[in-house]
């Protein structure tokens, strides 16, 4: 079921995006986390590109956005 998560509030937001990335970054497809959690398809994608981005910067796993 998808939601419209601009209705959550930041912390719930935040809360999801550091869900995704964690499941992400633990080896389970986008796709997957994608269904799981309801998101839009384009949704994860530009968090997983600024979470690499700062990965790779600071050396060290910190993906929340």
């Amino acid at each position: 079921m998808k939601y419209d998560a601009r209705k959550l509030s930041h912390e719930e937001q935040h809360l999801i995006r550091e869900i995704a990335l964690q499941r992400v970054f633990d080896e389970e497809s986008a796709a997957e986390v994608i269904r799981s959690l309801g998101l839009g398809s384009k949704t994860i994608f530009p968090w997983l590109k600024i979470a690499r981005k700062r990965h790779r910067c600071i050396g060290t796993p910190s993906w929340g956005l």
